[in-house]
Formats: structure tokens, sequence, C-alpha cells
């Protein structure tokens, strides 16, 4: 994260237009506070995936079927994205920051253009937390059961 911010004032000036403006302001807008909710969210929603990917790709019979079940993941994720992209940034709807996977976005989304909603980043972390919990927790069951780690 850190590498990517580093590159960014090289890139706002040799940038034109408004993708150059962007960057200056993410530059402006970044605080410590902001990079710590920001890595918290990153952490969080790694951890969910890894747990959900692990738990679904541990009933798969090779790794063939696993990539096959890995992909409804990286199409939810594509379409939490798309559905914060037309949003305005201060005109989000309360429930996308409970949605998994969108909260992220929306959030980001928000940080990235300044606006630092203590409530939404606050609903974004604790609801992430509980699912992480919940993912972890599956997934700790499903590798609980000798039949699914021991295949003859």
């Amino acid at each position: 994260m850190m590498v990517t911010f580093s590159r960014l004032p090289a890139a706002a000036g040799a940038a034109v237009g408004t993708a150059g403006e962007f960057a200056r302001s993410i530059l402006t807008v970044l605080t410590p506070g902001l990079a710590v909710v920001m890595l918290m969210m990153i952490l969080l929603v790694a951890l969910l995936f890894a747990a959900l990917m692990l738990t679904v790709s541990s009933y798969a019979q090779s790794f063939k079927e696993s990539q096959t079940y890995m992909t409804p993941f990286v199409l939810v994720a594509a379409v939490a994205g798309y559905m914060v992209m037309f949003a305005a940034p201060d005109a989000l709807p309360g429930w996308y920051f409970v949605v998994p996977f969108v909260n992220v976005a929306a959030l980001m989304k928000e940080l990235l253009y300044g606006i630092m909603n203590a409530g939404h980043a606050a609903l974004v972390i604790g609801s992430l937390a509980v699912y992480t919990a919940g993912a972890v927790a599956l997934s700790a069951a499903a590798f609980g059961r000798e039949s699914l780690v021991v295949r003859g």
C-alpha cells in the first residue's frame, strides 16, 4: 500500500486532466488515520475471502474443480465494485455499508473522496469482523471433520 501511494506524486504530475487531479486529491486526503482504517478493512476482507475460499475449495476433488468453485467469488467482488462505481460518494445508501464486499468498495470510495464518516467506518469494520469470524468458524468446522481432511 505504501509503495503504491509513494508513487502517486510522479503519476499526479505526469497525468493530465481529471485523472491527474484525482491522484493529487488522494495525496491531500490520505492521512495516517485513514490509512489505518483502509489497512484494517483490507486485512479483514482478505481474511474473509481466504476463509470462504478455503472452506469451499476443501470440498473439491481436484485443483481444476477448486478453481471452478472460486469463479463466483471473483464475480461477487466485481459486482460489488460495479454497484458502487456510478453512485456519488456522498449519496451511498446506508445498506451498502453492511453488505459484504459492497461495504468495502463503498467505504473505500468515501475515503478516497475525502469523506470520513466514522459511523460508516465503524459499520463496515464491525460487519466485516462479524462476517470474518463466521467464515473462519465455518472453515475451522469444515477442517474439523476427518472425512473431509483425509480422503482416500
